[in-house]
């Protein structure tokens, strides 16, 4: 018998071509039946110049180097170690990930004893009324801080403009004193006339007696009579209520007269206060305060009128 000699594999020079060949063959394969021939049977490609020059460099130290086998025995303890350890911490984030997992779903469970208590308020660590007194503290603060300073008082400007109200409040007492009295005329002007327009009883039951019997007479007389009494009690009312209020109009008069008289008398005794004072500052502090009530008597004369 005759053994089959080792065949040498030929190197592939063309490499595209060779591999554009296999690549047809292998496709036409699937319409016959299906083969990985063309992939399994491809030739070598040549080596290049630095995969040689490599190659050889690996065959020279590994000649140089002689085998030592507790070198090499630490080696793969050093690599089963590593492996070990590796494969334990694999074990662990395992471990720890199915650890989670499960207390994620024991936390998921729902409890049903609290499921239907009402929920919890949100208390804040401040109480409501001490932040509410705290806010309202603050605003009077900033209230006190931002309030806008007084204005100097102009005393010259002040009694100008006083002088200015006094006199229009004298001319409207006056013309209001004019239009009392002229309605004061007036009433009783009215009341003379609504006197006089009152039927007399006797006249009138002269005039018709010789038309009515005796019953009608006296009915007559009787109503007669009756009416004047009111008529006569209605004007007795007025002419009270005009007294009354001639009376009032009178006192009013009296007090705007003694306002008046008042004001005058403490301007005089001002000015003599002002003529015996020597001191700069003592005339500027009279003089501010003298502005002030000059102020406030304009205010009050202000308000009369409204």
């Amino acid at each position: 018998m005759h053994t089959p000699k080792q065949s040498k594999t030929k190197v592939c020079n063309d490499v595209e071509g060779e591999f554009c060949s296999r690549f047809l063959s292998l496709f036409t394969s699937l319409y016959d039946v299906p083969s990985a021939d063309p992939i399994l049977t491809f030739p070598p490609v040549p080596a290049t110049r630095v995969e040689e020059d490599t190659a050889s460099k690996k065959k020279k130290l590994s000649a140089q180097q002689p085998f030592n086998a507790i070198v090499w025995d630490n080696r793969v303890k050093k690599a089963t170690d590593n492996y070990l350890i590796a494969q334990q911490q694999a074990n662990d984030k395992i471990s720890e990930a199915v650890l989670e997992q499960i207390d994620l779903l024991d936390c998921q469970k729902p409890d049903l004893a609290n499921v239907f208590l009402p929920e919890e308020a949100a208390r804040p660590e401040v109480p409501k009324y001490l932040q509410n007194f705290e806010r309202d503290r603050q605003n009077v603060i900033n209230e006190i801080r931002n309030r806008p300073k007084p204005k100097p008082v102009n005393v010259s400007e002040a009694e100008r403009q006083f002088s200015i109200r006094l006199k229009k409040q004298q001319q409207r007492s006056k013309e209001r004193k004019m239009k009392l009295q002229e309605k004061h005329r007036r009433e009783q002007k009215e009341h003379k006339e609504f006197v006089k327009s009152l039927p007399r009883p006797a006249e009138k039951i002269e005039d018709n007696y010789s038309s009515m019997t005796k019953t009608a007479i006296a009915t007559q007389k009787k109503s007669a009579k009756e009416n004047y009494q009111k008529r006569v009690e209605e004007g007795l009312k007025t002419l009270q209520m005009n007294k009354e209020r001639k009376a009032k109009m009178l006192q009013s008069q009296k007090n705007h007269e003694n306002l008046y008289d008042d004001y005058d008398n403490d301007k005089e005794y001002d000015n003599e206060n002002e003529q015996n004072l020597d001191d700069d500052y003592q005339d500027n502090q009279n003089n501010q305060n003298q502005g002030h009530g000059l102020v406030q008597s304009a205010k009050y004369y202000d308000d009369d009128d409204e």
